[in-house]
Order: structure tokens, then C-alpha cells, then sequence
């Protein structure tokens, strides 16, 4: 199944405003609509993948290697509440960013 991903505006904004390069944020774009669209049910509903059990929220995340900015790993996490999935709509409630390590000297060529 498909999901209508709701990413309102604070949590937008928050991602657009990420120190990554332009192709890094188009990766996390990509992974939006893509990855999180068409989660399994299977994912989302493991319980290693639940923040808090009993309650509708799952977590979902993406690391990225920045080669064309900083040339730093970064994790992105979402925390989507999933109580609409029945209907197809899942809703971020909440976006996260960390910024790790570089892999290797210099770390730079393309995403």
C-alpha cells in the first residue's frame, strides 16, 4: 500500500533548513516520498521500530553520506503517527538531525 504522507509545515521547514547540500536535501526528499510512502506494514509495526509500544507512533530513519557538502554521515529520524494508516495517511509528527562522522579524509565527491 501506498501512504499520503502529511509533512506540515514546521517539520517542512525544519528539513528544508538541514546544513546539507542541495543533492543531500533531494535524497531526503526522495526518501519522503518514496521510502516513507511505501513503508510495510511489517516495518512499522516492529516493535524495535516503535518509540513508545501502545501508542501510534513509528520511527523511521535514514543515514546519508553529504560527499557533496561537508562530507559527513547524518541521520535524519522521523517519528510518524500511524493511527491513519488504515486510511492511507501517515503524518509526521516530528524530525530529527544529527550529524556524525567523516568516513575518510576529504569525504567529498557526489551523494
Amino acid at each position: 500500500m501506498s501512504y499520503l504522507v502529511h509533512l506540515d509545515d514546521a517539520n517542512r521547514g525544519y528539513l528544508n533548513n538541514l546544513p546539507l547540500s542541495e543533492a543531500a536535501k533531494e535524497r531526503v526528499e526522495d526518501w519522503i516520498a518514496y521510502a516513507l510512502a511505501n513503508v510495510e506494514d511489517a516495518f512499522r509495526n516492529d516493535l524495535t521500530n516503535r518509540p513508545k509500544p501502545g501508542q501510534p507512533y513509528s520511527e523511521i530513519r535514514l543515514v546519508l553520506l553529504d560527499k557533496t557538502g561537508d562530507g559527513f554521515a547524518h541521520t535524519i529520524r522521523l517519528i510518524v503517527d500511524d493511527s491513519g494508516a488504515s486510511a492511507g495517511v501517515l503524518k509526521v509528527v516530528y524530525a530529527d538531525h544529527q550529524r556524525g562522522h567523516k568516513p575518510w579524509p576529504g569525504g567529498h565527491g557526489t551523494v
